[in-house]
């Protein structure tokens, strides 16, 4: 089995008829997704008809009898000239399961921004880990005049173990 997650495949055509999004060697091999976008792929995005293989994705025509698959345009930056990033008020913002993205792992999307910010704007249909959300594909929202965490005292863009370390030591030295 293979996990693809928070990945956006588009514009992809296969030569041989299928799977111009994702590409399934064999009958035996299972590609799961997982917080992606597969769209404008040729001649499919995912050839199955399986139900157990795709969750909180935005993928074109098929599989939208799966779990909290939608259908919609995400609304790219600019598509036409690759840029895949999400536009305010895509469906595709705070839509994906967080608890299916490790911070730890991939604490960056692929600009370097944080992975996880929450755009409060948002409709936020997807599942929330500790109150946090993740958007679909490869890029977060990053609202251009979002405040930074509050609570990331270290300023590496994660909360953790550091950011408490540096309250500690200025709670310790006085500091108000």
């Amino acid at each position: 089995e293979m996990t693809i997650e928070n990945c956006t495949i588009y514009g992809n055509t296969a030569i041989g008829g299928v799977g111009g999004g994702v590409r399934i060697a064999g009958s035996s091999v299972i590609a799961v997704l997982h917080n992606s976008i597969l769209r404008g792929n040729s001649p499919d995005q995912y050839p199955t008809n399986r139900t157990d293989v795709a969750f909180d994705c935005n993928i074109e025509g098929e599989l939208t009898d799966n779990t909290r698959i939608i259908d919609v345009d995400p609304m790219f930056v600019d598509e036409a000239n690759g840029d895949y990033r999400l536009l305010a008020g895509s469906p595709s913002i705070d839509a994906g399961n967080t608890s299916r993205f490790s911070s730890e792992a991939v604490p960056e999307d692929l600009d370097g921004n944080p992975r996880v910010v929450n755009f409060e704007d948002s409709a936020k249909t997807g599942l929330a880990l500790l109150g946090l959300f993740v958007d679909h594909g490869a890029y977060e929202f990053q609202p251009e005049d979002s405040p930074a965490c509050i609570a990331d005292l270290n300023n590496d863009g994660v909360l953790n173990f550091f950011d408490v370390s540096v309250f500690l030591s200025a709670f310790s030295a006085g500091c108000p």
